[in-house]
């Protein structure tokens, strides 16, 4: 069986027998092993290389030769990441820049503490976070990969320490891995990116120097003590990732928006709570040598480089058409995000699925903005979709699984209900600009008919975070393009236009610098934009240009969001899907369009909960 016809760049990790202390335990290891990169093959997320197989073989060696010896491999097959690590992403720049590419992965590794990432609940551990476990690809997408499946599985049986030194938490020495340990890695990794430093390995010495950055020296002793805590020898002191990252990127004293870095038009931008993507990285160029050597792993997969290290460490594999190992994940699921997702092979045009027919779909804008699109007088199951319209895993969303919703839709087994948010109002141009103005454009799109046509615009002409504004006349011409012929919608995209901008550089930074002066950290940690928003229009930050204006309404309808689910179906983040109410980022993939429209065909009718407007 193979895992795809075509080639295809993959990663592999292996673990040998040698490398263990006693070979004899090699079977209990194995077993670990497969549990562990069992947990890992169920996820499909963006920003987490996906498994594409585990098995053993022999050992690796030339493809004329047999093996030098008779000792079985274990081996991990993952989707190759092409792309550079966070250092090098902000290279030339204030290494600060780097803090919403960590914000992001904290995020995902956090999920993956929780036990949401698998259907039973289990926590994933990542085992050997450091700079190479990040890689941001040129779309600024970033994926958590290289996960230290021998220092999981193989915790206390090797004969080599697998943590990079000074990215080690004191405990695993005796073999304990653990998210607490996890956490301990990425504060190292943040300390390394900041400093440009490799991080010492002594915990204390660890601590000492992370005091001396700039970002925890200059603040008040308590928020200091939470940052050093994440470096803890304590295990049960280091904080949850993001919580932590967001912690040390919080402002330290009033400042407008930072000026961009030379040659880009915004600074990179801070991701969302689920990870967002963040802004594109210089080119990317491959620091791995290759060869043309050709190597054999059992007698299946061809490796066309011939880099063969000890146990633990990775290499890159072609695999041929005539490879084989085991059937994969189901290959409807979208892999792990690369910098140009390409097929194995040329798309049949005739096969390719025609998209759903939209014509006869109602598209009724409700009184907060949103969209609900249905059939007339349907009955079914309500499907909630929250999205931002900068948000590069909702791009990612709208491309593997709109149309399946769309398509219910039309069959009239789902009602949609489009809850555009701006999750980035908060964030320096051009994020800001693009998440609020695109979301005014579709809300006045919609009150032209044509929300569904303007909402795949959008997402097809995404800009890639920080890198680029959306421009009034762009979204004029698209309104065009998508069939508005009437005036008042180029004159909606002036006024949105001109409220976007006032709020962007005069409004949210004047209110922000009088917060920061007349709150305190634990209410600033606490305070929802509309609540920041109400307070500063009583202490004399007026937001009245934002009456009658849709972007007001999409602010409002931010903290909305927020509001209106708690506990575990409480907003995460863009996208987010919920199916009459529930969450369903804790019961499947929402990205993989199959498991989608199987939760909502086996859903029970529900009901909108907004009215139209």
């Amino acid at each position: 069986m193979t895992l795809a016809e075509g080639n295809e760049t993959v990663t592999v990790q292996l673990l040998g027998a040698d490398a263990l202390a006693e070979q004899s335990r090699f079977t209990e290891v194995s077993q670990r092993w497969y549990t562990q990169a069992e947990l890992l093959r169920s996820i499909t997320h963006p920003g987490v290389a996906r498994v594409r197989e585990h098995f053993v073989g022999a050992p690796p060696h030339p493809q004329d030769q047999a093996p030098a010896t008779s000792e079985h491999v274990l081996y991990l097959v993952t989707s190759n990441v092409e792309g550079v690590e966070p250092h090098a992403a902000v290279s030339g720049h204030d290494p600060r820049a780097a803090l919403p590419y960590l914000e992001q992965a904290a995020g995902v590794l956090d999920w993956l503490h929780s036990g949401a990432a698998t259907p039973s609940g289990q926590p994933v551990l990542h085992g050997e976070i450091s700079p190479s476990a990040l890689v941001i690809g040129s779309e600024g997408y970033v994926v958590l990969t290289a996960f230290g499946m021998g220092a999981v599985a193989a915790a206390g049986a090797t004969t080599r320490p697998y943590a990079a030194p000074g990215y080690a938490a004191p405990e695993t020495a005796g073999g304990l891995a653990s998210p607490a340990a996890d956490r301990y890695a990425f504060g190292a990794l943040t300390y390394a990116v900041l400093s440009g430093e490799a991080p010492p390995a002594h915990p204390e010495e660890l601590r000492a120097r992370m005091a001396a950055l700039p970002a925890v020296a200059h603040v008040d002793p308590q928020r200091r003590e939470r940052l050093l805590a994440m470096v803890s020898p304590d295990p049960s002191q280091r904080p949850p990732a993001l919580e932590w990252i967001q912690l040390l990127s919080a402002p330290t004293a009033p400042a407008a928006p930072p000026a961009a870095p030379a040659g880009t038009s915004g600074a990179p931008p801070s991701p969302g709570s689920r990870g967002q993507p963040a802004a594109v990285p210089p080119p990317y160029t491959p620091a791995r040598s290759r060869s043309t050597a050709p190597l054999v792993i059992g007698a299946a997969i061809l490796v066309t480089l011939a880099l063969v290290v000890a146990a633990g460490a990775s290499l890159m594999l072609a695999r041929d058409r005539e490879g084989a190992v085991a059937a994969p994940p189901d290959s409807s699921q979208p892999s792990a995000l690369r910098s140009s997702p390409v097929p194995s092979t040329p798309a049949d045009p005739d096969s390719a699925p025609s998209p759903p027919a939209t014509v006869d779909l109602d598209q009724v804008v409700q009184n907060d903005g949103s969209v609900v699109i249905a059939q007339q007088r349907d009955e079914a199951p309500v499907v909630e979709l929250y999205v931002d319209f900068q948000c590069p895993y909702c791009a990612q969303f709208h491309a593997t699984s709109n149309d399946t919703l769309l398509e219910l839709a039309a069959q009239g087994e789902a009602i949609v209900h489009v809850r555009p948010v701006s999750i980035f109002a908060g964030r320096p141009a051009p994020t800001s600009t693009n998440s609020l103005l695109g979301g005014a454009a579709a809300r006045a799109a919609a009150e032209h008919g044509k929300f569904i046509a303007y909402y795949d615009t959008l997402f097809a002409n995404q800009p890639a975070e920080g890198t680029a504004a959306l421009s009034v006349d762009q979204l004029k011409q698209w309104g065009s393009e998508v069939g508005i012929d009437d005036p008042a919608f180029a004159e909606r995209i002036d006024t949105e236009n001109a409220a976007v901008e006032q709020f962007v550089g005069q409004y949210y930074p004047e209110l922000v610098q009088l917060a920061q002066r007349e709150l305190s950290e634990a209410e600033l940690a606490s305070i929802t934009l509309q609540q920041l928003m109400s307070w500063g229009g009583e202490n004399g930050v007026d937001a009245s240009f934002l009456d009658g204006t849709y972007t007001g309404q999409l602010l409002a309808a931010t903290t909305g969001a927020y509001e209106r689910y708690s506990g575990q179906h409480a907003l995460q983040g863009t996208p987010s899907v919920y199916i009459n109410g529930a969450l369903q980022a804790n019961s499947i993939d929402i990205y993989a369009p199959e498991q989608l429209r199987a939760a909502i065909e086996a859903a029970e009718p529900g009901e909108v909960t907004t009215q139209p407007q």
